[in-house]
C-alpha cells in the first residue's frame, strides 16, 4: 500500500510540475506602426507580417511610448491569421528608436491600399 501510495504521489507531483511549463508567453520582436486612429501594429522581424496588437495587459498606456518605426518586443498568446493578423499583447519593450523609414515600403503600401491610414 505504501508503495502505491508513493507511486500516486510521484505522478501528482510530475502532472503539478509540468503543468506549471509553459506559463510563460512566447516574445516576438519587431518595428511598430502606429495608425491615425490609435491602433498599433507590429511588424514582425522573423515574418515580415503586420500584426494588430490589442492591449490586454491590463494597463492602459501599455503602448503609449510607441512610435512608429520603434524596435520593440512583446509578449503575446496566439496570433489569428487574418491579414493584417491580430495578437493579444501583454508586455511591450521599446529596444530602439526609430522612423517610419523603418517600416517596410510594401507593407505599408498593402495596408494603405486596404484604408489603413497613418500618422
Amino acid at each position: 500500500m505504501k508503495k502505491f501510495a508513493a507511486i500516486v504521489l510521484l505522478i501528482a507531483c510530475s502532472i503539478a510540475i509540468l503543468s506549471g511549463c509553459g506559463e510563460g508567453r512566447p516574445a516576438m520582436t519587431g518595428r511598430c506602426l502606429v495608425t491615425a486612429n490609435g491602433q498599433y501594429l507590429i511588424i514582425g522581424d522573423d515574418n515580415g507580417e503586420p500584426t494588430v496588437m490589442c492591449n490586454q495587459s491590463g494597463k492602459a498606456n501599455l503602448f503609449d511610448e510607441l512610435q512608429t518605426g520603434d524596435k520593440i518586443k512583446i509578449t503575446y498568446d496566439r496570433i489569428l491569421l487574418t491579414y493584417p493578423s491580430q495578437t493579444n499583447a501583454y508586455g511591450c519593450k521599446i529596444i530602439e528608436r526609430g522612423s517610419l523609414a523603418d517600416i517596410p515600403q510594401d507593407i505599408y503600401d498593402q495596408l494603405t491600399e486596404m484604408g489603413w491610414i497613418f500618422e
